[in-house]
């Protein structure tokens, strides 16, 4: 069942932003609303139709998808996360269950009280919040650049030479820039991925 040319999703308006996962999808409104559709790793049941996320009851500032999990960012500072969490992902300890269908708070940690930007990988997170990149979730190939390809269960901060303003993960590796437009990777190199 496919639909080879653009059709308008007419239960939706006043998009601020779109986020696609493997089998989800989600749209951030501009009063700060999240509505999902789709496969049933964002709510424990497929929805053929967008349906609007009322368990997060705060303001969302912007939405991140994964390929299995999610991120909200509200208008207060908060992070919200939910879906799978079998690596980690969630940023919100390895006692979380494997899939979470109720948005939750990512704990508060010194550091991570300004984010600016957030990525959703395959089976990981990394954000930057106060020119630092922190990252949690699967670390195979080394896409967590944390020297090792441990998984990690909640945020890490990485050191980085340059205050980075934004970050962007793929499903195997992980691309972050600084404000004076230098660019990091980890990862894997493979096809030639990361530049160098």
């Amino acid at each position: 069942n496919t639909v080879s040319t653009p059709m308008k999703v007419k239960a939706l308006s006043n998009i601020k932003s779109v986020c696609c996962g493997t089998t989800a999808s989600g749209a951030l409104t501009s009063d700060g609303k999240v509505w999902v559709w789709g496969g049933g790793t964002a709510t424990g049941k497929e929805l053929p139709e967008p349906v609007c996320f009322s368990t997060i009851t705060e303001k969302v500032e912007t939405l991140h998808f994964g390929a299995t999990h999610f991120f909200a960012h509200t208008s207060s500072g908060k992070l919200l996360s939910w879906g799978s969490n079998t690596f980690g992902e969630l940023g919100r300890d390895a006692k979380v269950s494997n899939s979470q269908y109720t948005p939750g708070a990512v704990p508060e940690m010194k550091g991570l009280e300004k984010v600016a930007t957030v990525a959703c990988g395959r089976n990981y997170t990394a954000l930057v919040s106060d020119g630092k990149l922190w990252v949690c979730g699967k670390g195979s190939k080394g896409v967590l650049g944390t020297g090792s390809t441990s998984n990690q269960s909640s945020f890490m901060a990485l050191e980085v030479k340059d205050k980075l303003v934004s970050v962007a993960c793929g499903s195997t590796h992980t691309l972050a820039f600084s404000a004076d437009g230098a660019l990091y990777g980890c990862g894997s190199k493979d096809h030639g991925r990361l530049g160098f």
